[in-house]
């Protein structure tokens, strides 16, 4: 059943950085998620892809005050591929078995921007039968017990997004997945816009017009939004 207390339920929040745009899409992230969620009782992990650390002691200051912490995992690159399906899979199953010991992981990308409390809402979902809250894409939150029985992982598949076999094990072994994709598409409906905006790619495109476009767009809505 659920708990009372799921509010204040002690999370591991883990976010993997990388691409040419961290500096300002992290800056986005970090203001409006502390400004709109509930991090109490939150441990953030950060993982460094490819960034310098000169940006990194920047990502690090924006955090004071919360207890973060900071791991250097080397990105798997493959020419070949418009997107390395198994870097994102490593860094997730990484987050899992690596980054800290609570009950529940909430795993995110950080090209997104918060318009409401969603970390709240995933956590007032939170029971004993369910296994995943959320999607890869862009926001979710898994439990370390149901993951812990699944031979999957993450894996990516031809158009299935990461998470998406993993999901579907948990559901074969018994556990509930709480989806909600109207919350968790690249804010291409309303619902999403409601709670967040994901920008999408913004960690993983180096070519110069997507970059350009990424650093545009985030530099105009942090002065939107007095950032």
């Amino acid at each position: 059943g659920r708990c009372p207390m799921n509010e204040t339920e002690p999370i591991d929040f883990c976010v993997a950085l990388s691409g040419p745009n961290v500096g300002v899409l992290y800056k986005l992230f970090w203001v409006t998620l502390s400004r709109h969620c509930n991090l109490s009782a939150t441990t953030f992990h950060i993982i460094n892809k490819d960034v310098p650390s000169s940006v990194m002691d920047v990502v690090v200051g924006l955090m004071q005050g919360y207890t973060t912490k900071v791991y250097k995992l080397p990105r798997v690159v493959d020419a070949s591929l418009d997107f390395n399906g198994y870097d994102v899979d490593y860094t997730c199953d990484f987050m899992m078995r690596s980054c800290g010991i609570c009950n529940w992981a909430c795993i995110s990308h950080f090209d997104m921007w918060f318009k409401k409390d969603w970390l709240t809402f995933a956590r007032q979902r939170i029971a004993d039968d369910v296994a995943v809250i959320g999607n890869h894409c862009p926001i979710m939150l898994v439990n370390r017990a149901a993951y812990k029985y699944t031979t999957v992982k993450f894996s990516c598949a031809e158009g299935m997004d990461t998470g998406k076999m993993l999901q579907r094990e948990m559901v074969d072994l018994g556990w509930r997945v709480e989806s909600y994709p109207e919350l968790n598409k690249e804010s291409d409906t309303l619902a999403a816009q409601e709670w967040f905006h994901h920008i999408g790619g913004g960690g993983w495109h180096y070519n110069e017009p997507e970059v350009s476009v990424k650093f545009k767009f985030a530099i105009e809505k942090m002065e939107e939004l007095g950032i």
